[in-house]
């Protein structure tokens, strides 16, 4: 059974996380839940995860977030009850129930009987068999942002898309005075000196070069996806931000690095489109079109 991935999309207390392998609310409380939006329409058919604060986890399904239908609660409040150990993780595999084909999803974490612990979960997978049936593609992670705990309507996704085909297709479009041109000749080559290419073309087929970058609130495949891509321009990959990083490629304008990089105020946090379009037009493209924020830092880098 395929695993499904997905993106955290929202959550209803702390900041946004940056994954679901290690998941604990900021303060103690009763009940919290994290949207997750799929890559693609799924019928699903098995959770699993491991809790932490001994809490229930519950699922609902919906083909937005306004009109979700629970599908699952495990463990159930009889079984927390009698849990001895409120901070111990226990591992859980189940089963979903039918419920038809689903792109958005809601994790609700609950403590009933113990609500000034801390809760969460660990190593989220869910499983299931992927559909064709549905006539919206998901959207990439960064292209939606809503307030914490905000509901997400399809037609928030459908506006970002046509958004997104229009920039698309003002790239794609030849224009008039470059499509007339003719092919320059080709030059003469000395047989007694070796053929090397010229510093602009080194510097084409290494747009990035000089730039070191970090991801941030991306999971797989499309973190390794973006790194590689930015790797393939001649930038640099981090895990982690440090002196000499220059570029915080962001899924959100608020995760823990984003404000890291606010913090220390040096860098640019920009959104996936800069390092897809840069690679799409083989180019270093402007940061300040795809900057997460609306003024610049104090420091920029120079590279």
């Amino acid at each position: 059974m395929p695993l499904v991935p997905y993106h955290v999309v929202g959550v209803s207390v702390g900041a946004l996380p940056e994954d679901l392998h290690d998941y604990l609310t900021p303060t103690p409380c009763a009940k919290c839940h994290l949207d997750l939006y799929l890559h693609q329409c799924v019928v699903l058919e098995q959770l699993e995860f491991e809790n932490r604060g001994t809490c229930a986890i519950s699922l609902a399904v919906g083909s937005d977030f306004e009109g979700l239908t629970k599908v699952l609660k495990y463990p159930t409040n009889t079984m927390l009850r009698h849990k001895s150990e409120l901070n111990r993780t226990a591992h859980y595999c189940v089963d979903i129930p039918p419920s038809g084909k689903h792109q958005c999803v809601r994790v609700t974490l609950e403590q009933p009987y113990e609500p000034l612990i801390r809760i969460g979960l660990a190593n989220l997978q869910l499983r299931g068999t992927p559909t064709h049936a549905s006539s919206l593609t998901v959207p990439e992670i960064d292209e939606v942002e809503t307030p914490s705990g905000a509901p997400m309507t399809l037609q928030d996704v459908r506006n970002v898309l046509t958004n997104r085909q229009h920039a698309a297709t003002q790239l794609s479009a030849p224009t008039q005075s470059t499509s007339n041109l003719p092919a320059p000749p080709p030059q003469p080559q000395s047989s007694s000196q070796p053929v090397t290419a010229p510093p602009s073309s080194l510097k084409k087929d290494r747009p990035l070069s000089g730039i070191h970058f970090v991801l941030s609130g991306f999971v797989h495949p499309d973190r390794t996806h973006l790194r590689d891509k930015g790797v393939g321009l001649g930038a640099t990959f981090s895990q982690d931000w440090g002196p000499t990083s220059t570029h915080l490629v962001s899924a959100f304008g608020t995760t823990p690095k984003a404000k890291e990089v606010r913090q220390g105020g040096r860098g640019w946090i920009v959104t996936r489109d800069w390092l897809e379009d840069c690679a799409s037009l083989n180019q270093r493209l402007s940061e300040s079109g795809y900057t997460w924020d609306p003024d610049p830092l104090p420091k920029r880098p120079k590279v």
